[in-house]
């Protein structure tokens, strides 16, 4: 009996005990890097082809050349 106490006892008490931890100096030398590869495949830089822009009003007249027009127009009728 009084040797399992003694050996509870021992058990409890070392792990009770901390350990002395290295200092972050000594320990940091000896780190390995670690290298992590993406899992998406990195693209290179792609051309992009020119989007085409149809020219749907192309010879629509503006707000302004429309006046304009519609007083030559006059100008014309009057002669």
């Amino acid at each position: 009996m009084r040797k399992l106490i003694f050996v509870f006892l021992s058990l409890f008490i070392f792990s009770t005990i901390t350990l002395p931890e290295p200092s972050l100096a000594a320990t940091h030398h000896k780190q390995k890097k670690v290298y992590v590869k993406s899992s998406k495949k990195k693209a290179g830089k792609q051309k992009r082809k020119a989007k085409v822009r149809y020219s749907h009003h192309i010879n629509k007249p503006q707000e302004g050349d429309l006046l304009k027009l519609e007083g030559m127009v006059k100008d014309l009728n009057e002669q």
